[in-house]
């Protein structure tokens, strides 16, 4: 349904250009159709393009492993293992030794191989285009790397049909577990008009789950711990998913009590069990960052991970309404989550959520007091106070502040007083109580409207700092990515994204 990059090679081709000297004549190169430059050129040499490779890490794509003994260079991907050496036209694959039209040359310390060679290994095709002096690489259609959406609204639907054929998996948040045991349809913010896409998810044979939260403590330890409950809500989930004909079903525990750790483990698998090998089972669950994060010691990530066949991590409200200003995700708080994450959780299941919109906090006295914001309201505040956006150099997201001015009712007092009369028990010296009527003199406090200035900090997503974290997760070659929520991003920022997971 899309077009794959290839991992290794866009690793080759991108990540890998360095800065080298080269004599021999340079050649442009582009992957898919996109120019790919970097401060190191391919060249030509006897007809064939030679392209540089350096020690990449192995959440790129590829771990690259050269042996300075033996000047052996090894190339492991997936389940492919290439070994070659410098000035040598033998390549040794899973194994198997064949012969290179020409060798890997070393040059300034950098290795540089035959791309068409190399990129054929993986069933890519290398193409000369004569009018443009280019090498062009395709690889081939279809791709690994899932996009799942989450449906919210009308919104959700038109963001659906605006692009239909790049999602995977379309998950429909409309059900919630309640108190007695039960699976039951949301009172708010119902998503409406589902069906509108039934017939296109069914056409390009995308999944399509049904998606139930529990965002009350109380109502998910007393399921969990009940066995009575816990086999009502399987049924109710069961038969709502034969009514919706949906594929599988998506768990948002969001509120549980550290005693019910366990218990949660026993309802998913026998959740599992009910759904059957025919039926996808998933979870989005808050992830953590680190050890210290004692409030999320709630949840088994190693064993509800075995049960299920996706775990979508919610890598948003970093910083949230009642924190201090900062991003809603940085660059680097994914990063440590992802690494942190995969100590438990396998990349084949593990989607990354990321999320479109970010917080505009009021600074005040008592402390910062946030609202979230769509992307698209966010530029609209900058253009309206003419407030400059920056870009914060460590987490890779924009932010500004501005002034509001605003009226504020405060009370002023002009110098008038209000005397009454008021009846007061006193204790004399002996102990004994008597009453005493006093005076009271008390200020007059006038109502007046004043315009004062509020100052406001707004941290947001863009299409840039989205596609910095949709790129980081691939390179970690996780299963996908999930967004929430579809509708709630703006055309541009939508089309960066897409334009990254294909």
């Amino acid at each position: 349904m899309r077009k794959g990059w290839g991992i290794l090679l866009a690793v080759l081709l991108v990540f890998c250009l360095s800065a080298v000297a080269l004599a021999a004549d340079a050649v442009q190169l582009s992957v898919d159709g996109k120019p790919v430059e970097g401060d190191s050129s391919a060249f030509s040499e006897n007809g064939r393009t030679m392209v540089p490779i350096r020690f990449v890490m192995d959440e790129l794509g590829a771990i690259v492993n050269w042996d300075g003994p033996s000047k052996t260079a090894t190339i492991y991907k997936d389940t492919t293992i290439l070994s070659l050496q410098p000035d040598n036209r033998q390549i040794t694959v899973n194994g198997v030794v064949s012969e290179m039209e020409t060798p890997a040359v070393a040059i300034e310390g950098r290795i540089f191989v035959p791309i068409r060679f190399i990129a054929e290994l993986f069933n890519a095709t290398v193409n000369w285009n004569s009018e443009t002096k280019c090498v062009e690489i395709w690889f081939p259609k279809g791709s690994s790397f899932k996009v799942v959406g989450y449906y919210y609204d009308d919104a959700s639907r038109d963001c659906y049909f605006d692009y239909d054929r790049e999602f995977d998996s379309v998950v429909h948040f409309n059900y919630a577990l309640t108190a007695d045991g039960h699976v039951a349809e949301r009172t708010t913010n119902t998503p409406d008009r589902f069906e509108d896409i039934e017939i296109s998810l069914r056409y390009f044979g995308q999944e399509k789950l049904m998606l139930i939260t529990g965002f009350y403590a109380y109502i998910v330890d007393g399921i969990v711990a009940d066995p009575a409950k816990r086999a009502s809500v399987i049924a109710d989930i069961l038969q709502l998913m034969n009514k919706g004909r949906y594929d599988g079903v998506d768990l948002d525990i969001e509120a549980m009590s550290e005693g019910s750790k366990e218990e949660l483990v026993i309802f998913m698998q026998e959740l599992r069990d009910a759904l059957g090998p025919d039926k996808t089972l998933t979870m989005s669950l808050m992830p953590r960052v680190a050890d210290r994060q004692y409030w999320l010691d709630r949840y088994d990530y190693a064993a509800l991970a075995e049960i299920c066949d996706r775990i979508h991590l919610m890598f948003y409200n970093q910083h949230y309404a009642s924190s201090s200003p900062g991003p809603n995700c940085s660059i680097e708080y994914l990063q440590q989550g992802i690494e942190y994450m995969l100590q438990y959780i396998p990349k084949e299941k593990m989607v990354i959520g990321i999320g479109g919109y970010g917080y505009d906090w009021h600074l005040t006295d008592d402390g910062p007091k946030g609202s979230s914001v769509r992307i698209s309201t966010a530029f609209e505040r900058a253009g309206l106070y003419n407030a400059e956006i920056k870009r914060d150099e460590a987490s890779g997201v924009p932010y500004f502040s501005y002034l509001k001015l605003v009226n504020k009712e405060i009370k002023v007092f002009y110098g008038e007083y209000q005397e009454y009369e008021q009846t007061v028990t006193l204790t004399d010296a002996d102990g004994k109580t008597y009453t005493e009527i006093q005076k009271i003199k008390q200020p007059v406090m006038h109502k007046k409207t004043v315009q004062v200035y509020e100052q406001h900090e707004v941290w947001f997503e863009d299409a840039q700092s989205l596609s910095g974290k949709i790129a980081l997760a691939r390179g970690y070659r996780v299963q996908g990515v999930a967004l929430w929520r579809m509708g709630f991003m703006p055309q541009d920022v939508m089309d960066a994204i897409f334009a990254q997971t294909k």
